[in-house]
């Protein structure tokens, strides 16, 4: 099968966190995945857009594996100190063992958590599948990336996130200022359709700050977030007024 998209030994353009990977063929010392929910930068040349991008299938090959160790983790319970203390021993396969077990381990398929890459050729693989929670790693003499095509902006893109400084107005008088949390909303056919978030603007806006201790939400629809701030001080306790 010829792909669209390659990507050689460039992993750190893609991110791996909540992807899917399931067996797709086991060559020599060559492993190659099927992956699901896989995202890559906007600052990846293959990217025709300004925001990260999720996409639609990609198969991952491994070249030249060696070196596997796979840790399947430990049970854990909670003395009476309240802290956690394993209940299991500390196991660790390594070589052919753990090449068995993340072999079948990616048969049944598997929830990524994390992918790290050490000293270049070093990967560390955190994720759940048969075992609840395991880690494996192995060294890799070459990655290649392969794709066709893109389906929807990456999850994480659909919001917007950032803070600004308000002022409140205490029931005595005084005048303090608050650390607003603001996340716009976006809709992600609406976003998909443009190649920068700057085109359109957002559905929704959220603003949330603290006072006393307890967290405080206003929801808005217009993209400068009046409405959101209107909506905010309705949740305030009587007598605080917002300045905005």
């Amino acid at each position: 099968m010829n792909w669209k998209y390659i990507s050689i030994d460039d992993s750190k353009i893609f991110e791996f966190h909540d992807s899917f990977f399931e067996l797709d063929s086991v060559n020599g010392d060559s492993i190659s995945i099927r992956v699901r929910a896989l995202n890559i930068s906007r600052n990846a040349e293959q990217n025709p857009k300004e925001y990260d991008l999720e996409i639609k299938t990609a198969r991952i090959t491994f070249v030249g594996v060696h070196d596997c160790t796979f840790d399947p983790g430990r049970t854990w319970k909670i003395d009476e100190s309240g802290n956690g203390v394993p209940t299991t021993p500390e196991i660790l396969y390594s070589g052919e063992d753990a090449r068995k077990r993340i072999t079948k381990e990616l048969g049944n398929g598997i929830d990524v958590f994390s992918h790290t890459i050490f000293d270049g050729d070093h990967f560390s693989i955190e994720g759940s599948g048969i075992e609840p929670w395991f880690e494996v790693r192995f060294k890799a003499q070459r990655i290649t990336v392969e794709w066709d095509e893109y389906i929807r902006p990456a999850w994480y893109e659909i919001t917007r996130q950032y803070h600004k400084e308000m002022t409140l107005k205490t029931p005595g008088g005084r005048i303090m200022a608050v650390n607003a949390h603001v996340i716009s909303h976006y809709d992600p056919d609406e976003l998909y359709s443009v190649n920068s978030r700057d085109q359109i603007t957002p559905k929704e806006i959220s603003v949330g700050i603290k006072y006393e201790d307890r967290e405080y939400w206003g929801d808005g629809t217009d993209p400068l977030g009046k409405d959101a701030c209107e909506n905010l001080q309705k949740q305030l306790p009587d007598g605080v007024k917002l300045q905005y």
